[in-house]
């Protein structure tokens, strides 16, 4: 389950889509039983954040675009939340 928080309000909403206005913030929360999550940007096809808080501040058009979450909820079993990022201009 990926929660996405959206501040100044700090309103908060269980989604896998958000649209967000360049310059805000934005925090992903993902969380696994087991050891630390990751999240992992599809555009960077890399590794963005490990632990289960991901914030990106002043977020801009270049953030924009997928981000899995992995975790584990026990020994042997691993779980992915995506979650689409978009930005609009100001």
């Amino acid at each position: 389950m990926v929660y996405i928080i959206f501040f100044p309000d700090q309103s908060k909403i269980n989604s896998d889509h958000i649209t967000v206005m360049e310059g805000s913030s934005v925090t992903f929360t993902c969380k696994g039983e087991k050891g630390a999550t990751k999240w992992f940007s599809k555009e960077l096809d890399q590794i963005v954040h490990t632990g289960n808080v991901f914030t990106i501040t002043n977020v801009l058009e270049i953030n924009q675009g997928y981000y899995e979450c992995w975790g584990q909820t026990n020994l042997t079993e691993h779980f992915r939340a995506l979650v689409l990022l978009d930005v609009e201009g100001i």
